[in-house]
């Protein structure tokens, strides 16, 4: 299973996924059954980005997960 297969099959189980794009030094909460989901850029606050934008799109073509302690302190 690829890391995108995985990373679908954990949302369809109602699970929260964290992604880091360091391209963009963004990272990514993907919440399950929503249309919006969140992310942070490096040392700044959290704001709504909706799932079909660019930057989702391409942070999920390669995924890398972190965990949400990861996320948090981004």
């Amino acid at each position: 299973m690829n890391a995108y297969d995985h990373i679908v099959q954990k949302l369809q189980a109602g699970q929260t996924v964290y992604l880091l794009n360091d391209f963009y030094s963004t990272v990514i909460k993907c919440i399950p059954g929503t249309t919006h989901y969140k992310a942070k850029r490096k040392g700044g606050d959290e704001y709504d980005i909706d799932r079909s934008t660019d930057l989702v799109c391409e942070t999920l073509e390669d995924p890398v997960e972190i965990t949400e302690q990861e996320y948090n302190e981004y």
